[in-house]
């Protein structure tokens, strides 16, 4: 029969592959909005008459984009501190064998809350890249990165 070391072993196997996989789907949902950000700015200078409207269109996107990836972001710092709470019971474990009492083996993260959301929104990993998104539509969408170009041409 395993013993209460076993379980929690197991249980910390789980709780590194969640985070894993939360700090992968972030990494994917970056990816997703520079691409997408890059597509319509694209689309957006190709096409002079249409520049401000896809521009600004990109930025609603990008804010979903972001508050997502902060969402993920604090989901994987609740399922860290979950961990290292796992680890630190896991020394202190201790197996009931005459009540036959496992410790549990229940994965429930932390409650997130706005103010964990905008911890993880506001990180500066996360918030520069949007930033910076943010601000080339802005550019490209009041007109300023189509302005600079033509000066240039013709200087």
């Amino acid at each position: 029969m395993p013993d209460a070391i076993d379980y929690q072993l197991k249980r910390l196997d789980h709780l590194q592959g969640i985070v894993q996989r939360l700090a992968g789907n972030s990494f994917l949902i970056k990816g997703w909005a520079i691409t997408l950000a890059t597509a319509i700015l694209g689309f957006a200078v190709k096409d002079p008459g249409t520049t401000a409207r896809l521009a600004f269109l990109a930025v609603v996107p990008t804010l979903i984009f972001w508050g997502l990836d902060a969402y993920y972001l604090a989901v994987e710092r609740g399922m860290r501190n979950l961990y290292n709470t796992s680890g630190r019971t896991l020394a202190t474990a201790h197996y009931n064998a005459a009540a036959n009492n496992l410790p549990t083996a229940d994965i429930v993260p932390e409650s997130i809350g706005f103010c964990g959301w905008f911890c993880g929104a506001i990180v500066p990993a996360t918030s520069t890249l949007y930033l910076v998104l943010l601000a080339a539509l802005c550019v490209v969408g009041f007109g300023l990165f189509t302005r600079t170009v033509a000066a240039l041409i013709t200087v």
